[in-house]
């Protein structure tokens, strides 16, 4: 579908007042699960604002970006949001380790998924 070699899915947890990291890929294998506080990382960000983000170079950003898996930090990812009943309910998002990865076109396949992984709801 597109350049990928990180991928995150993270899901809002309202009643905890965290964001659960249930599915972390990186350099070709699984990573441990793990929760943040709700106001960090890309994923409290795209939660937050309920907007796509491209960023085509991480190093010419400020958010707050927490890394996982392997200890080198991507260069540029997608994220976007994962919508349920008219809410945000989570987050996807694709990475890769070199800047200008990926395209616009590549947001509508990562939207696609979303679309169907959030079609099923929150567990």
């Amino acid at each position: 579908l597109m350049p990928c070699e990180a991928f995150v899915i993270a899901l809002l947890d309202e009643p905890a007042n965290h964001i659960q990291l249930d599915y972390l890929f990186d350099r070709g294998g699984r990573q441990p699960v793990g929760v943040i506080p709700v106001t960090r990382g890309i994923s409290g960000y795209v939660i937050a604002t309920g907007e796509p983000l491209l960023i085509d170079n991480l190093a010419d950003t400020d958010l707050d970006v927490i890394n996982f898996g392997f200890p080198v930090q991507v260069a540029s990812l997608w994220a976007v949001p994962l919508r349920h009943g008219g809410k945000v309910v989570g987050m996807m998002s694709a990475q890769a380790y070199h800047a200008k990865a990926f395209t616009h076109e590549d947001r509508l396949g990562l939207e696609m998924l979303a679309a169907h992984a959030a079609a099923f709801g929150p567990r």
